[in-house]
C-alpha cells in the first residue's frame, strides 16, 4: 500500500484545518473547566479554615480568582 502524503502521516490521517481548530476549542473548553474545578476545590478546602480571619479569606478569594481564572479582580 503507497502512502499518500497529503491525507497520511506516519500516525494516521492527518487532521484538516477545520478539524484542528474544533480541536483547540475542545481543548481550551476543557482547560477552563480544569480551572473552574480546581478553583471549587479551592474554596471548599478554604470555607472553614480557621487560620484565615473574614479579610484574609477575602484577600485569599480575590487572588485564586486572579490566578485560577484568569479574572482580573479590583477591589470594589
Amino acid at each position: 500500500m503507497a502512502l499518500n502524503l497529503d491525507s497520511e502521516g506516519p500516525l494516521g490521517p492527518i487532521p484538516s484545518d477545520r478539524e484542528r481548530k474544533e480541536a483547540a476549542e475542545i481543548q481550551e473548553e476543557l482547560e477552563a473547566q480544569r480551572r473552574a474545578l480546581n478553583f471549587l476545590r479551592t474554596v471548599a478546602v478554604n470555607l472553614d479554615n480557621e487560620k484565615l480571619d473574614d479579610t484574609e479569606f477575602r484577600e485569599f478569594m480575590r487572588n485564586s480568582m486572579e490566578g485560577m481564572l484568569g479574572i482580573d479582580y479590583t477591589k470594589p
